[in-house]
């Protein structure tokens, strides 16, 4: 075991370090919104995991806009999802499309902190993860539901046909 003073010096500095590995290695997407009060979202930092998740090559990441891949009306519901943040909010969830060049119709849920300066800006720190395979199984058991459910109005509804 590392006595507590040689650990809290090897955290010191390794914390570049730590920071970086955490940034690079999360399989999420780790991001950093910002909203002005003119309403304006801008993307200050986004990990490299959003070249995997939104399809990006190198190039359209210079110029990567959210709203190109986002499902148009998922992205204005997001906008006004952090817009309409109270003052004494300090966390957001939402989950959204974004339909992709290669694999389609996918699923995202972000999940982030909130933070709010004096100029009104409200600044969101947090992850974005691909709920997709997560959705797909609601939906088939939504559809296992209502099947099973049919099977058995349709069986109720011979028997009081037959009897």
């Amino acid at each position: 075991m590392l006595q507590k003073p040689y650990a809290e010096k090897k955290l010191n500095s390794d914390n570049g370090i730590f920071y970086k590995k955490l940034v690079t290695k999360i399989p999420d997407l780790i991001f950093q919104l910002s909203l002005s009060p003119t309403g304006d979202l801008s993307s200050p930092f986004l990990n490299k995991a959003v070249i995997n998740y939104f399809e990006l090559s190198r190039q359209d990441l210079r110029n990567f806009d959210l709203s190109q891949r986002i499902v148009a009306d998922d992205f204005q519901e997001l906008l006004s999802s952090i817009q309409s943040l109270d003052k004494n909010t300090d966390f957001w969830s939402y989950e959204f499309r974004a339909i992709l060049p290669t694999k389609g119709l996918r699923w995202f849920k972000a999940v982030a902190n909130v933070e709010r300066d004096v100029y009104n800006y409200i600044s969101l720190y947090g992850r974005i993860s691909d709920i997709t395979e997560e959705k797909q199984r609601d939906i088939e058991l939504k559809i296992s539901k209502i099947k099973r459910n049919t099977k058995n109005e349709i069986i109720a509804l011979y028997f009081l046909i037959i009897f």
